[in-house]
């Protein structure tokens, strides 16, 4: 179901859902004030850095009017923090944010490959009054202590979840290993305590299956750095080979997204030439600067030309993807689909359309600035991650049953995928 809400990938961990970050050096480079500047110059230079970057200029008239409102507030980096996300917060934009040292560490993490966390095993979303369970890990202390997919969660330790902040929710129910936290659910009429004990889980990026009937089966859970993500992948897609797999299907269901560049790396493994996406960016000076990223035998070719993956998978592929299905993941799936290298089967994805660029700030802190849109090889837009008016449409709809576990033989999309796989190898 297709709501107005942001969706946040968590293993009560992750920070930031729905995230399409153009580049791996920008959440990596040289800070953009130096290290020693005071809480003011911090206040005062990231808002100046926002209006120089921001992509819709509405945005940028809004912080520019505000951004002196705080100035005489600001004692220490706490401070400028806080002020800094009460200006960004009027400009309408929930992916533009400052990131204290803690969060920056989190999203890092979350952004680097597989993830073993003191956690619970729960991916959440935020709802519109509580946060919701998207995802149930299996294995997991939440699995074995009957959570279930589109549970609500009404308190954490006895503390009101309403309007929580999922950074917050995060805190309250990571901890040590071999401790206990209690969730307060409501499903349907029901309302109940579940009592959890936090164990070390870990969130592989990459999961693999052969399916009856020789159909390979996917599923990739972000976009992450590079080499942690491409490399599973790639072996994953030669194993199946080996095993002459009729098919592929990749699942993208709940993937939030992640690196451009990881995107365009897994997508030419699946192709041998064609556009892939168009960006359209603001520079500092306020011009928009459009760009393709056009795939060749040789490379992929843009503004700045890098390498590509071997093209190594040439049979039928379906593509998986729900509501939850975000920025990276929408842009690989377009990039098949418009190719004419996939079949996209499910419900509308999330339809984020905007992706951020990431500056780093004194203090290991972060500044996440929404700087383009993209557009799919057809030339659409997918929208602005909040309205979610767009999306990508899948070929086949198929809805998912209420707690259908994803890759199970109850999965209804699924299901369907096969179907739809089976009828091109036939």
């Amino acid at each position: 179901m297709k709501t107005a809400r942001s969706l946040h990938a968590l293993l009560a961990t992750a920070l930031v859902g729905a995230l399409l970050i153009l580049s791996r050096q920008s959440c990596c480079a040289q800070s953009v004030l130096p290290e020693q500047s005071t809480p003011k110059e911090v206040y005062s230079g990231v808002l100046q850095f926002v209006t120089n970057s921001l992509f819709d200029d509405h945005a940028v008239q809004v912080v520019q009017t505000h951004m002196h409102d705080y100035e005489g507030l600001v004692k220490t980096l706490a401070d400028a923090h806080k002020f800094i996300n009460k200006v960004l917060g009027l400009a309408g934009d929930p992916y533009t944010r400052y990131l204290d040292a803690e969060q920056t560490r989190e999203l890092r993490r979350s952004l680097n490959g597989n993830e073993t966390i003191a956690g619970v095993g729960i991916v959440f979303e935020k709802g519109d009054v509580y946060p919701l369970v998207a995802e149930v890990l299996t294995g997991s202390p939440a699995e074995k202590g009957g959570i279930a997919e589109n549970d609500v969660i009404l308190a954490v330790d006895g503390t009101n979840a309403k309007g929580m902040d999922l950074d917050r929710l995060t805190g309250c129910i990571r901890g040590k290993i071999g401790t206990r936290v209690v969730l307060r659910i409501s499903r349907g009429r029901k309302q109940f305590n579940v009592t959890l004990t936090r164990a070390s889980v870990t969130l592989p990026l990459v999961t693999t299956k052969m399916l009856s009937q020789r159909i390979g089966y996917l599923r990739l859970r972000s976009f992450a750095d590079i080499m942690p993500t491409v490399v599973p992948f790639e072996k994953a897609l030669l194993k199946f080979q080996q095993e002459e797999a009729q098919g592929l299907i990749v699942d993208l269901r709940n993937n939030p997204g992640g690196y451009v560049q990881t995107c365009l790396q897994l997508a030419s493994l699946f192709l041998e030439e064609g556009t892939l996406v168009s960006t359209k960016s603001r520079s500092e000076n306020g011009a928009y600067n459009t760009v393709s990223y056009v795939l060749t035998p040789d490379g992929i070719v843009s503004s700045e030309p890098m390498d590509r993956q071997p093209y190594i998978w040439d049979k039928p592929v379906i593509v998986l993807v729900n509501g939850h299905s975000a920025s990276a993941a929408e842009m690989f799936t377009a990039a098949l689909r418009d190719n004419h290298r996939a079949v996209v089967v499910g419900t509308q994805s999330f339809g984020k359309g905007v992706g951020q660029i990431g500056a780093d700030m004194p203090q290991r802190t972060l500044l996440l600035v929404t700087n383009f849109r993209y557009y799919t090889p057809n030339g659409t837009w997918l929208g602005d991650g909040v309205s979610h008016k767009i999306g990508v449409s899948p070929d086949i709809v198929v809805e998912a049953d209420t707690g259908d576990r994803p890759g199970s033989a109850q999965d209804a999309q699924l299901q369907a995928a096969i179907q739809a796989l089976l009828s091109q190898v036939r």
